[in-house]
């Protein structure tokens, strides 16, 4: 099911609380329109957080497909534009990712 993102300042403000989401949202968006499997995101970011992806999912910043039994996840168009335009984007001056791809 695709949701549209909600509310910016509502958004923002659950990144700027969780370091997990906000890393798996900049992962995804570095690698935008492409997908990846949760163990793609792992493997770069060190996070094995399904609940995180869910959330994300939920806000309407993550698309997910299933193919042959694998989810892929990838930045919604929707989220893909809002962390563009995130001015200026203080959430994400210390981000650096955990591990290197």
């Amino acid at each position: 099911m695709r949701m549209e993102p909600k509310e910016t300042s509502d958004v923002l403000s659950v990144l700027k609380r969780s370091g997990e989401k906000t890393e798996i949202v900049l992962y995804l968006h570095k690698i935008y329109p492409n997908t990846v499997d949760v163990t793609d995101i792992s493997r770069y970011t060190g996070i094995e957080s399904a609940d995180s992806l869910k959330a994300l999912r939920d806000m309407g910043l993550v698309d997910m497909t299933e193919e042959n039994g694998v989810k892929h996840y990838k930045l919604s168009k929707g989220g893909k534009s809002l962390i563009d335009n995130v001015e200026p984007p203080t959430i994400f001056y210390d981000w650096t990712p955990r591990r290197k791809a």
